[in-house]
This record gives structure tokens, sequence and C-alpha cells, in this order.
């Protein structure tokens, strides 16, 4: 009992200097965040640009498939029905229903 309880406090103790010796350290400058962000983000373009890369060939890869187009088409005349439904104008569904956007797993720019 006496042996757990000596282990209790050196950990105790332990970890209550561990908790000193962190906040006894200074913080970075401003100059030194700056530079460890530039760093870090320079990084990471590489990394992005193969993640866009990927997320593009993927996409081509799906919309290249005859059934990708077909499903196309359904949301298209799915929409402009819906559209027409709604009190739009045949003309009017139509003009919306190709003017708009096509889904898509891109992040948009808007």
């Amino acid at each position: 009992m006496k042996r757990i309880l000596v282990i209790i406090l050196i950990a105790m103790f332990g970890f209550v200097s561990i908790g000193n010796a962190e906040e006894s350290k200074q913080k970075p400058s401003p100059e030194e965040v700056q530079k460890q962000m530039e760093t870090t983000f320079s990084m990471m373009i590489p990394m992005m640009g193969k993640m866009m890369e990927a997320m593009i060939e993927a996409q081509l890869t799906v919309l290249a498939k005859p059934e990708s187009a077909q499903k196309v088409a359904i949301y298209i005349k799915n929409l402009k029905e819906a559209l027409i439904k709604q009190g739009f104008t045949k003309e009017e569904a139509i003009k919306i229903a190709t003017s708009l956007p096509l889904p898509s797993a891109a992040m948009s720019s808007k």
C-alpha cells in the first residue's frame, strides 16, 4: 500500500514539474510565428496541388462514364419539370435548368 502511495506521489510531482516547465517557456514572437506559418504553408502547397489533381482526375473518370451522362440528363429533366410545377413557364424552366452549374464535387467559387 505504501508503494502505491509513493508511486502516486512521484507521478503527481512529475506532472506538476512538467506543467511548470511548460509554463516557463517563452511565447514565440510575432515574427517567429509568421515564419513558422510561412514554412508550414510552403510545405502544404505541393500536397494541396496533388490533392486537387487527384480530385479533378476522379471527377473526369466519373464524367467519362455513359451512365454519368444519363444521370445528368435525368437531373436536368427533373429540375425542368419541378420548375414548371412551381409555376415557371416551360421557356423559363429550360433557361434556368440550362443556366445553372451542374452538381459537382468541386468547391464553389461563389
